[in-house]
């Protein structure tokens, strides 16, 4: 398990978008990154990461699918920013506060069923 370490690190410090962990089922792949992922994220310097297996995926479309619907964010406000326009963040900021008044608000019994 060293070596993937090694490799992972040298991964981390190259230009390299793309990571494959190649093994047989039930090595440890999935638990081995997680505990990676977690040893390592706060010196992560990405968006967000995605951590697909290719059991079942049968073309490049469904990978690209994947790595879409996978994507886990490293730093929610720089992937917020990445993926959102101003506009939808002012919106969502102004929906959650509108949701969090209504919610402790007296009129809201009346207005929430």
């Amino acid at each position: 398990m060293e070596s993937i370490e090694v490799f992972l690190n040298n991964f981390l410090d190259s230009d390299h978008r793309v990571a494959v962990i190649k093994g047989n089922w039930g090595v440890g792949k999935t638990h081995y990154w997680n505990s990676f992922y977690t040893k390592h994220s706060k010196k992560l310097d990405f968006n967000a990461y995605s951590y697909v297996s290719l059991f079942g995926i049968n073309s490049i479309g469904d990978i690209k699918k994947a790595l879409y619907h996978c994507a886990t964010p490293i730093n929610e406000k720089k992937y917020k920013e990445l993926i959102l326009s101003e506009t939808d963040r002012t919106m969502i900021r102004y929906r959650n506060g509108f949701w969090g008044w209504l919610k402790y608000n007296s009129l809201s019994k009346f207005l929430i069923h």
